[in-house]
């Protein structure tokens, strides 16, 4: 019998692709990571989790509920060792329904079934979201609207668990163990940090005129306009290289009126955890109070852009919405709102001097 399995619930924005990059490499032989395609799938565990399989798993193969326990229960018999099983889909609503029946599932192969979950902080989920979001589709229509309830995600596996052996860690990188979030995770899994390869850098993201350029493009050629996803890729990964503010974040009356809405949510996070600053972050060079703020920081960046798309190799534009339609979409922009002839130009200037005073960029 395992004297521990441990279910890593991957919440959205908490380094959950990091951790399973990271385990995917593990070498070592003191603990079995049950959680990849050849073994126990992700799939498998949301067919484990709930009643009636969702038809999207249809082509998985794995519709039958009766073998996919049986396949669960086969793996976590192969030996005595301690396990983790690691999967997105163990926060997915679904599953979450399920969570009681998968713990019940594991538990006769193990001493002690046990739930660890890193929770975003809020200003720092929003704007990861916003990011990930413009990488393929154009601004939501209201700010924080996919911020997730964590009290309703994690209660039911607390539940299932018993409060001892539910960890529900705040993801502040200030405050990991090691100082970075693999270090943190082998603190709390018993994996040794010897067993694993050498952690890629973490993703840094786009910089404040980055994204605020990128969603003008999405203005630009949005669901009306031309849809081609190899230039969309193109003028995401060419933005990475824009050098610009990196300390950036969300706040103002928008955010705190969020923050208000989820109070119990965060509330419960901060009672549960003990960490009573879970909403308090340190405050970033440049604040962005709304979405409107947001694209009038577009329009002011629009020099810098263009000098940047100026750079750019042109023979390394693929056809279609490119680095140049980028330019093309932010004067597009600006001339769609109204203003003509010198009066762009004015404005331009007058937003970009604005934008120099508030964050310092010369």
């Amino acid at each position: 019998m395992r004297p521990v399995v441990r279910l890593h619930v991957g919440l959205n924005k908490a380094g959950s692709t990091t951790i399973q990059r990271a385990m995917d490499g593990y070498r070592g032989t003191a603990i079995d990571y049950l959680t990849d395609p050849r073994r126990i799938d992700a799939a498998l565990m949301t067919v484990c989790a709930v009643a009636t399989p969702p038809p999207s798993l249809r082509e998985a193969g794995l519709l039958d509920p009766d073998v996919a326990r049986a396949r669960l229960a086969a793996a976590l018999a192969l030996s005595d060792r301690p396990a983790i099983l690691s999967s997105e889909f163990l926060s997915a609503r679904p599953v979450i329904k399920g969570a009681q029946a998968l713990v019940d599932l594991v538990a006769p192969a193990t001493r002690r079934v046990k739930v660890l979950a890193y929770l975003r902080t809020p200003r720092a989920y929003i704007r990861s979201v916003l990011q990930q979001r413009l990488r393929s589709m154009p601004l939501p229509a209201q700010l924080g609207s996919t911020y997730p309830s964590y009290r309703n995600r994690m209660r039911p596996w607390v539940a299932a668990v018993g409060p001892r052996h539910a960890r529900l860690v705040p993801f502040r990188p200030d405050r990991f163990k090691g100082g970075d979030l693999i270090s943190d995770w082998c603190a709390r899994t018993g994996v040794d940090p010897a067993d694993l390869p050498p952690t890629p850098p973490a993703n840094a993201g786009l910089c404040l005129e980055a994204v605020a350029a990128l969603a003008l493009w999405h203005d630009a050629y949005g669901s009306d306009g031309p849809t081609d996803h190899a230039g969309l890729r193109f003028v995401v990964d060419a933005l990475k290289g824009l050098e610009g503010t990196r300390d950036w974040g969300f706040g103002g009356p928008e955010v705190d009126a969020i923050l208000d809405e989820r109070r119990a949510d965060t509330d419960w996070v901060e009672r549960y955890t003990k960490c009573f600053d879970f909403t308090e972050e340190p405050v970033p060079a440049a604040t962005v109070a709304s979405l409107s703020h947001l694209r009038a920081l577009g329009e002011a960046a629009a020099p810098v852009l263009e000098a940047w798309a100026a750079a750019v190799a042109p023979a390394a534009r693929p056809a279609g919405p490119g680095t140049a339609a980028l330019v093309e979409a932010v004067r597009a922009d600006l001339a769609h709102r109204g203003a003509l002839g010198v009066e762009i130009e004015r404005g331009v200037e007058r937003l970009t001097e604005r934008l120099r005073r508030q964050f310092g960029r010369r």
